[in-house]
């Protein structure tokens, strides 16, 4: 009954919360300038009303309670408060005033804030209420414009010219002219052409722009569109599978409860905690993210449609009980009773092997992770190594020419668990429009599955509370971390202990399972396709011939879809690649992980020869929850040819031409060449670049 929804009173507010960037010294020597955020404005809506509150910079905490005081009433018992990013924005500025108005419990994992609980009281009263705050991004991971076009909601999100309102020499109080095209975030792009402010500043030709009339209207037009959106989402969430989706904190969670509740049979799924999740997550790897070769002309671009759901179908899932076994192969299946002992027959579970690649395979698909100075790194490599294995990884594995010598294993029974909510979704998914909002839910709630099976049994306990009671903890607990808050409570996390653990409802052989079925699919392009292949990344490639029709189909789960042809193409490395699609324009693309500025292609090309390293200016951000705030300070990208996953080699002007696997032995990277010859063979661009 707790699930029956009350349409006509959702218990839900939306809160949006916007700073100004004000510039500041480091206190080091180096006298670095910085820009810090402060609030200056919080706008609430409850769903019929708004409530806006403009904060003074140097009186912004004691302003903040007061807008908080507002809402802390009977009538908003056991309310959800959304905020758009809370986890790593809003909440920085929010937890040390809550603290300071009741007692606050925070629900974290990976440095993530999923779930505030805050517990007050009204005056004249002693009951105790309770309101929860929450990240909407963590739900429905996408920016708010695009959830408004998703969501076909009226009141998209508006716009603002946030770079005024950072200009010092500007005053809350301003009204004048219309800030210029260029003081808006994405000026100068696709997403807000010259036309688009055209149309933006007409409404100023006879009439002052007010800043704070702006900036509330802004802020309210975000609260109401987010509200809008959360409301449609838990209508539509609700109808179709009886689940209040405001009792989870993130998408993975809400996707767990809807299978839980609709699709899954008691029991099936084996609950793995403790030392056996920690010997099983040695199996678990992620996509294979690679380049091979450097530049091309008429590379074509294909992505699986739905990968892991795909793997989630297709194959049956790990389930039952674990049983433990020793000893080489033809002993496991003795233990198994097998009438006949055919090798190649693994019995279905997860293997601790010594691996042995073939030599002559020029694109290796079976991972493994080496020790470096920044950590553990995942390669895909040639040599031989040991560790823990799926079961049917192993055997795709054995026919393109890998051998294992087996030691030990968990086995395990097999079903097909994900079939009917696979069936659901994709069926929703491929009879809509891509503007339907089902559409992109549907698409959500497939894809984020799987990954809710592969956490860390182990919880970290977070508290807040005040410099005494933290002392008792700090004596009683191991592993603990402080952070002092401005109010001078603390924030203490600490490891729980592993008899404290409850049921997480987790099972690391399934997402194990799943991620390795994935890898088997995107082998079969590597092996059969390697002279052709350019690039891999987890779930697309890059090539320069046209796949054949019957791997081809837009629609079907498991097929490839044709996205796009570089008409040039270019590559530094994983995740660094860029190109010109030619259609009715000419369109560059860039993709370059940890830039989050434009990058023009011919600087990518640049980089190709090994002696050009080229450092660009990005913003760094950084956040301080002992100071309420948010730094940013400008930091230096270098962009280079790195060789983490593959070795690189170059031609005799060292310029960038293609890679080749790295060869481990005894855990680590021994040295291999490559004859020019061959690699001429296999690129021919290597002495024509």
């Amino acid at each position: 009954q707790n699930d029956v929804l009350n349409f006509d009173k959702p218990k839900i507010l939306t809160l949006d919360l916007e700073t100004r960037a004000i510039k500041t010294i480091s206190e080091n020597k180096n006298d670095k300038t910085f820009l810090k955020f402060v609030p200056i404005l919080m706008s609430i809506y409850n769903g019929k009303e708004f409530s806006n509150f403009l904060f003074n910079q140097s009186n912004w905490e004691d302003e903040m309670m007061k807008a908080f005081q507002s809402i802390m009433k009977r009538k908003y018992d056991g309310y959800t408060v959304y905020t758009h990013n809370f986890s790593h924005f809003d909440s920085i500025f929010i937890i040390d005033i809550l603290s300071r108005l009741g007692k606050l419990k925070p629900f974290m994992r990976d440095g993530k804030i999923l779930r505030l609980t805050f517990k007050y009281k009204i005056s004249n009263s002693n009951r105790i209420h309770t309101l929860y705050f929450m990240d909407s991004l963590l739900m429905l991971p996408n920016s708010l414009d695009k959830l408004s076009k998703s969501f076909n909601i009226e009141n998209k999100k508006s716009l603002f010219p946030h770079l005024f309102l950072d200009d010092p020499s500007i005053g809350l109080d301003y009204k004048g002219k219309c800030p210029d095209y260029k003081n808006f975030p994405k000026a100068f792009t696709d997403d807000f052409k010259y036309e688009d402010y055209l149309k933006y500043s007409v409404n100023f030709k006879n009439a002052n722009w007010i800043l704070k009339d702006e900036l509330i209207k802004y802020c309210e037009i975000d609260t109401l569109a987010l509200y809008q959106i959360l409301i449609k989402f838990r209508s539509f969430i609700y109808m179709k599978f009886q689940i209040d989706f405001t009792n989870y904190p993130t998408i993975p969670s809400l996707s767990f409860a809807i299978f839980r509740s609709n699709f899954m049979k008691e029991g099936e799924i084996p609950i793995i905690q403790s030392k056996l999740h920690r010997i099983i997550k040695e199996s678990y790897y992620g996509g294979i993210t690679e380049i091979y070769k450097s530049r091309g002309w008429k590379i074509k671009s294909y992505d699986v449609n739905s990968l892991y759901p795909n793997s989630m179908k297709k194959y049956p899932m790990p389930t039952g009980q674990p049983r433990y076994v020793k000893g080489d192969l033809k002993h496991i299946l003795d233990f198994f009773c097998a009438t006949q002992k055919d090798l190649s027959k693994i019995p279905y579970g997860f293997y601790n092997v010594d691996v042995l690649a073939p030599k002559l395979l020029d694109k290796p698909f079976l991972p493994t992770k080496i020790k470096t100075s920044n950590g553990l790194r995942t390669i895909f490599p040639l040599g031989h190594w040991s560790g823990w294995y799926f079961s049917e990884e192993i055997k795709n594995a054995m026919k393109y020419g890998y051998t294992f010598t087996f030691k030990e294993g968990y086995l395990f029974e097999k079903s097909f668990l994900f079939n009917d909510y696979i069936d659901v979704l994709y069926a929703i998914k491929t009879n809509v429009q891509k503007n339907d909002p089902w559409y992109y839910i549907s698409k959500l709630l497939m894809n984020s599955l799987y990954g809710r099976f592969g956490l860390n049994p182990e919880g970290i306990e977070v508290i807040i509370t005040n410099e005494e009671a933290a002392d008792e903890i700090i004596k009683n607990q191991q592993n603990v971390n402080i952070i002092p808050l401005l109010s001078k409570n603390v924030l203490i996390s600490y490891e729980k202990t592993e008899d404290s653990f409850t049921n997480m409802n987790i099972s690391i052989p399934i997402s194990s399972a799943i991620s390795a079925y994935s890898r088997v699919t995107m082998s079969y392009f590597m092996v059969k396709y390697s002279d052709n292949l350019y690039y891999i990344d987890t779930d697309g490639i890059k090539l320069d011939i046209n796949l054949p029709n019957d791997e081809v189909d837009n629609k079907e789960l498991g097929k490839m879809k044709y996205e796009y042809e570089f008409s040039e193409y270019v590559g530094i490395g994983p995740k660094a690649y860029g190109g010109i699609i030619e259609n009715n324009s000419t369109t560059e693309i860039v993709k370059l992980k940890g830039y989050n500025s434009i990058l023009p292609l011919k600087t990518l090309k640049e980089v190709l020869n090994r002696n050009n390293n080229i450092e660009l200016e990005q913003k760094k951000w950084m956040r301080k929850l002992s100071q309420s705030t948010i730094f940013v300070s400008e930091n230096t990208y270098t962009l280079s040819l790195t060789e983490g996953k593959r070795k690189l080699l170059f031609n005799p002007w060292g310029d960038f031409v293609g890679t080749i696997p790295f060869e481990i032995k005894n855990d680590s990277i021994v040295s291999r060449k490559c004859s020019k010859n061959l690699m001429y063979l296999k690129n021919p661009f290597l002495y024509n670049v």
